[in-house]
């Protein structure tokens, strides 16, 4: 072997021309043409930008803009380095002072004009938008040399002939990551030697071997840059970057083992993966390419170096002596990678970055033969108590070629709690995203924490961070027709409520039911509250002195939000220093009331989440509210998920936040008068009567505000309510109504119950029902009922406003909110104030004017009341 390894080098290193038919990279006229692009975030302001080129660059230079059109800054550094065996070599300059979240131009500088390319800062640690990451492990060349439609003699899994492969997939999808995770295991190149062997490259020969190894280095790096031009490449060491043997290769033909020997230098101890790649080491106190850390929004990323530097004198599989002979490494000073591990983890502001996921390129918790240290037992020794003493959330692992879901795992044993909420990390293999040669056989059955695992497709995994209680982790699985190239394998979501990681709301509905754009949200709330007049004819001045409750809608903002306005604009916040929010349970059973468990709730208006009062929160669960017949009822909890997926509270919040930001424009949101969320059920009367007394002494107190939260009909076959009144008035008014054609207190029971009796004598249209021209219109028989039911509210009497619900059965979403607080108001009143607290309608719409039985609406409406 010693004779044949140096006859090989021989060749090499005489030969200045490979004449196979793999052919060296084609050399631009100017040298300096920049190639193999790749983008590494540079910490929580900076960007590394990388490239190769066919010459020396004195000083690298990259310039910059917010433009496509003015790249008026340029940063340059003297990083242009080569080793022994490249054919190129490769430039890095770091970008730093960039703004967060941020589309960038840029352009490496060089003679030959080229349309700039683009790249987008990472978000700022405590963004809490969603986003998507692409994570693909054991990811080799793909095509003619490498994963095709063919293999050598002895391979095996090739792509069928309509199969798509993983770069292609994540080409198309690369628009919705942020990034590219590679683990480890980047190009095979090393494989030339197996494929070699097998008689898959044709015309070439071992004493190729080291052109060989560079042109399937540099084939891959070109096919690659179509994507880490434009996202950052973060990476990671594996096996297969550490020397060009494959980790030892046998050709049984002629019975000869090669082994590291036959490596030329600059394809030993990591050297192409130390120089080709720049990620945040220095940022983040690492070390090089091997272990680093970064932040990117509502996650703390941590890559791990499996592969030498384990630490407690364990030997690790690439080092001397090691399970793969390797003979690499290790690159820091001893316990260096554990100390580090630890000293980062302790660093982490779960209030920022309350998920925490790691990457080492080998696995230990997996369903796979132990050959070669494929099975990191050394690592689980090392890392496991740190990710268990500091809440690792996800580990990602790769090595063994095919993906495996695993329960969370500690010390061998799966999490109790599976996916809700675990106490455990959640570990992931998926080695599948391909190569020449590239899936691996599972070993059945399965581990006892195996949740699930395939052997037989390529693919990737897509992690989506929703929220700061939400992940989910999907599989793209690549072998499918091009016309349709990927599909999910398996979508599966971890939750967590840990009390010492984050106890703040997210904003889950902000860019759908309204804006998550803090500018213009402001701008859309100023200009509806600017919009309502200053003074209203009847009721006076806006706000109105002593206003403590409003009743608004909850809907989109686009439907209900200059309505809400109204309500909003009359509202006296001078003296507040607590508001109640009642809004109505949607999707979330209950017969009770329910408060949150959480201290805070976050508004797209702040970095600052407004705070609730959680002291008078655990005060009220602690109370029992009595029934007119004696019996008890009390509040219960809703948790993250029930908070989250409700919106009838959540649409108030930008309201409040901005007209807090306006009444106190010097305060920090922490230092705002907190909030007390309550959700209502389906709740008896009896009930209501009763939370309304429990309730009647805050209401009392001229420094609590009410809001409560409903909007009025929903009328469609959609909501299975078609009630239509024959007797409405025709022509009904027309809409919006403001205040002097709306209900206003009133204490002629007489007309209000003529009102009610009115629209009492409906019914209900069928499909197939039509409303001929001299009936009224479908949308005036909604106003008839919506205003009576307005009437039987401004009577302030709880029995009128049953009464109108119950004849009509108008679909007043927030009828339980609305009668808790009726039944809150009737408790503080005295003979003396009778029409204390009673409502005032200063506005009415609808989402739309209903004609015909198909079509459908919601009715808005704002009002105040003054105790």
């Amino acid at each position: 072997m010693d004779g044949m390894a140096s006859s090989i080098l021989a060749a090499f290193a005489a030969s200045t021309l490979f004449t196979g038919s793999i052919a060296a990279p084609t050399i631009q006229q100017n040298g300096t043409y920049p190639m193999q692009l790749r983008l590494a975030y540079a910490g929580p302001h900076g960007m590394t930008v990388s490239w190769n080129t066919y010459s020396q660059l004195p000083h690298p230079t990259v310039c910059f803009g917010r433009s496509p059109k003015h790249l008026n800054r340029c940063v340059s550094s003297n990083v242009s380095i080569t080793y022994p065996t490249s054919t190129t070599y490769n430039n890095h300059v770091s970008i730093a002072g960039l703004e967060a979240d941020t589309l960038y131009y840029y352009l490496p500088q060089h003679s030959n004009a080229t349309t700039p390319y683009t790249f987008k800062t990472s978000r700022q640690a405590g963004d809490q938008t969603p986003y998507t990451v692409a994570v693909a492990i054991d990811m080799g060349l793909m095509g003619a040399m490498g994963l095709t439609t063919s293999v050598g003699q002895g391979a095996h899994n090739p792509l069928g002939a309509n199969d798509n492969n993983t770069i292609q997939s994540l080409l198309a999808q690369g628009v919705n990551t942020d990034f590219l995770w590679h683990p480890g295991d980047i190009a095979y190149a090393d494989y030339w030697l197996k494929e070699e062997i097998q008689g898959f490259l044709p015309n070439t020969t071992i004493a190729d071997g080291a052109k060989v190894y560079e042109s399937l280095l540099n084939q891959y790096y070109d096919e690659l840059a179509v994507i880490t031009a434009h996202k950052p490449y973060m990476v990671g060491p594996g096996n297969h970057e550490s020397n060009c043997d494959n980790g030892g290769t046998t050709d049984s033909v002629h019975n000869i083992t090669y082994n590291v020997g036959i490596c030329m230098p600059g394809q030993t101890n990591f050297t192409g993966f130390r120089n080709h790649f720049r990620m945040p080491s220095a940022q983040s106190g690492g070390v090089e390419n091997f272990w680093y850390s970064f932040d990117n929004g509502m996650v703390h990323y941590i890559q791990l170096d499996t592969e030498t530097d384990l630490g407690h004198g364990i030997v690790s599989p690439d080092e001397p002596t090691g399970a793969e002979g390797e003979d690499s490494g290790p690159f820091g000073l001893y316990n260096q990678q554990l100390n580090w591990l630890e000293k980062d983890l302790a660093s982490v502001d779960r209030a920022k970055t309350p998920w925490v996921v790691v990457a080492g390129h080998r696995p230990w918790y997996v369903s796979g033969k132990n050959q070669s240290g494929t099975i990191c037992e050394n690592c689980r020794k090392v890392w496991e108590p740190l990710f268990l003493k500091y809440d690792v959330d996800l580990v990602l692992s790769g090595h063994t070629h095919y993906y495996e879901r695993n329960a969370p795992i500690a010390n061998f044993n799966a999490d109790r709690n599976e996916l809700n909420n675990p106490t455990a990390p959640w570990y992931i293999t998926n080695g599948a995203a391909g190569h020449y040669d590239g899936l691996d056989s599972l070993v059945r059955p399965l581990q006892s924490y195996s949740r699930y695992a395939q052997d037989t497709a390529y693919g990737w995994s897509k992690l989506t961070f929703h929220n700061c209680s939400h992940l989910t982790h999907e599989s793209e699985v690549q072998a499918l027709a091009l016309q349709s190239p990927i599909y999910m394998l398996r979508f599966f979501s971890i939750k967590k409520e840990k009390a010492d990681i984050m106890q703040s709301r997210e904003p889950s509905h902000a860019g759908s039911w309204y804006s998550d754009n803090r500018s213009t949200l402001t701008r859309q709330l100023d200009q509806w509250l600017a919009h309502v007049p200053n003074e209203i004819e009847g009721i006076g001045s806006l706000p109105v002195p002593g206003s403590r409750v409003i009743i608004a809608p909850h809907a989109g903002y686009a439907y209900s939000g200059p309505c809400a306005a109204y309500a909003y604009k009359a509202l006296d916040l001078s003296k507040a220093k607590r508001i109640f929010i009642l809004g109505p349970s949607h999707h979330h059973y209950l017969s009770t009331l329910a408060l949150p468990q959480l201290t805070s709730y976050y508004t797209p208006l702040s970095d600052e989440p407004l705070p609730l009062d959680t002291e008078l929160i655990a005060k009220l669960l602690s109370a029992k509210a009595v029934k007119p017949n004696g019996s008890t009822v009390s509040f219960t909890t809703m948790t993250r998920s029930v908070d989250e997926d409700e919106h009838s509270i959540e649409l108030h919040l930008p309201y409040i936040h901005r007209l807090l930001q306006l009444q106190h424009p010097t305060k920090r949101t922490s230092q705002y008068p907190p909030l007390v969320p309550i959700l209502v059920g389906s709740t008896s009367a009896s009930t209501e009567q009763a939370f309304g007394a429990l309730l009647a002494s805050y209401l009392e107190d001229p420094s609590n505000v009410f809001v409560i939260s409903s909007d009025f009909c929903h009328w469609g076959l959609r909501f299975s309510y078609t009630y239509y009144v024959p007797q409405a008035p025709k022509p009904g008014p027309k809409l919006p109504l403001s205040a002097d054609a709306l209900p206003q207190p009133s204490n002629d029971l007489d007309e209000i119950e003529e009102k009610i009796e009115q629209v009492s004598a409906g019914h209900s249209l069928q499909r197939r029902d039509r409303i001929n021209s001299r009936e009224p219109a479908i949308h005036e028989s909604i106003s008839a009922f919506d205003i009576a039911t307005m009437a039987a509210i401004a009577t302030g009497e709880t029995e009128n406003f049953l009464d109108a619900i119950q004849r009509t059965g108008n679909t007043v979403c927030g009828r339980h909110p609305i009668g808790v607080i009726m039944a809150a108001i009737e408790a503080t009143r005295t003979q003396e104030d009778g029409k204390k607290g009673a409502f005032h309608f200063i506005r009415y719409e609808r989402s739309s004017d209903a004609v015909n039985v198909t079509d459908s609406s919601v009715s808005y409406v704002s009002a105040f009341a003054v105790l």
